[in-house]
């Protein structure tokens, strides 16, 4: 039956934006959407932009929108804050999230793993890639149940700044190669931070427990996860998020840019090697337990 008024216009607007650039899709944005907005309910706007696409997330009895804006008019920048310096509460305070393409993220990684398979140098990395291209791998990270967020892209002890004092995070700096990716993928800084890498493998420092229990113990504070089977589920994901950025910032040759190219490196990192080689791999990124010092 076909809907008349602003619902039938509504639709036919829709239908003919996503005709026209399928990917993502309406069903993948929503998604996203609601995981920006957690535990929120989402429905489009009545009257959509041509170059946009704009949903209400409802949470609580509050009203977020959320808009899916064409490249080269992002919201959330200078222009907008200086209006907003000049006309006040008239112009809305917008927040720029990143730039949304899940199935050139998802089917990217994917084809760079398939290079990894032929690899005969890279056999070591075998389940993990078994397990990354699983049905509960990849797919589950770029998907809207598992958290996008905005990522550093070059997230290191260079790009850390740190009062000597109190030794508090002051500021990070460099954010040149920060995109929107699965939560998890740059969890390997806080193994770079807890160990170093001799000629002869890597050795963790005395304190790697009790910084990785703190790590857990904040995430859980500001995410309010009490559940035990919940934790252990992110845990994972967030574990098996870490095991794809370390192969393709560690596997694959990079651009200046920080770019992973189809590319492989032809002789293994150290650092694969010894984190992924490692038979006990997991419990060097999930455990959440601090364990007493000698």
């Amino acid at each position: 039956m076909a809907i008349s008024g602003v619902d039938g216009w509504m639709q036919a607007s829709l239908a003919d934006f996503f005709s026209m650039r399928p990917k993502p899709s309406q069903k993948e944005l929503d998604g996203y959407a609601t995981s920006l907005v957690q535990g929120s309910t989402i429905h489009p706007v009545g009257m959509q932009g041509s170059l946009s696409y704009t949903v209400v997330a409802v949470r609580a009895g509050r009203k977020i929108i959320v808009s899916f804006r064409m490249p080269g008019s992002k919201l959330g920048g200078r222009i907008e804050k200086a209006a907003q310096n000049v006309h006040g509460k008239l112009v809305p305070v917008a927040t720029f999230h990143g730039t949304v393409s899940s199935q050139t993220a998802y089917y990217e990684p994917l084809k760079k793993l398939t290079l990894l398979e032929d690899a005969r140098a890279y056999e070591f990395l075998r389940n993990t890639l078994t397990q990354l291209r699983g049905p509960q791998g990849i797919a589950c990270l770029y998907s809207g149940s598992w958290p996008q967020v905005v990522t550093h892209g070059d997230l290191s002890q260079t790009n850390i700044l740190v009062d000597p004092e109190t030794l508090s995070i002051t500021g990070l700096v460099d954010w040149s190669l920060a995109t929107v990716a699965p939560f998890g993928l740059e969890l390997s800084t806080l193994r770079r931070m807890s160990g170093s890498m001799f000629s002869d493998g890597w050795t963790d420092h005395p304190f790697r427990p009790q910084t990785e229990a703190a790590f857990w113990t904040e995430f859980w504070r500001c995410t309010g996860i009490e559940d035990t089977h919940e934790r252990e589920r992110v845990r994972k994901m967030a574990e098996l998020s870490c095991k794809l950025g370390v192969i393709l910032r560690y596997a694959f040759c990079n651009t200046l840019g920080g770019v992973a190219l189809d590319q492989v490196v032809p002789k293994p990192a150290q650092y694969l090697r010894s984190w992924l080689g490692h038979q006990a791999w997991s419990d060097l990124i999930i455990k959440d337990s601090p364990e007493p010092m000698n």
